[in-house]
């Protein structure tokens, strides 16, 4: 029974070999954890893709790869109740400053935080039973 590794579109004998700068870490990890679990199995049971194999292919930390297969969460994903504004609110934010800052305006962390309380203000007022 001969083994053979699977192939990736990441193979370095491929043509089309993504842009790695231009893709996160994060979704490279979970490409990783997907080309891992999609390989077939050995006879005992294990992936023939290893962890080792997949983070070279992918160009990611073995650490950061065995954390995510063992279930540990990223730091972003961990802390996410501790955070002042959720993901839809603070790209609202960084939204509004972008657009002030093509329009000329200089954007400071005051106007930030209060664009952010106003905006926190008017979303918990509609939210009320009026």
């Amino acid at each position: 029974m001969s083994t053979t590794s699977p192939v990736s579109p990441h193979d370095s004998t491929n043509d089309d070999i993504p842009d790695l700068i231009n893709n996160t870490v994060e979704n490279r990890i979970q490409e990783a954890i997907q080309a891992i679990m999609s390989s077939p199995l050995k006879s005992n049971g294990q992936h023939t893709l290893s962890i080792r194999e997949a983070c070279r292919i992918y160009s990611v930390k073995r650490g950061m790869l065995t954390n995510r297969l063992n279930g540990v969460k990223t730091k972003r994903d961990a802390h996410a109740g501790e955070r002042a504004l959720s993901d839809a609110e603070e790209s609202i934010l960084v939204d509004w400053a972008k657009t002030l800052g093509r329009r000329g305006f200089p954007v400071t962390q005051d106007m930030l935080r209060e664009y952010a309380s106003v905006s926190a203000i008017l979303l918990y007022c509609m939210c009320c039973d009026w």
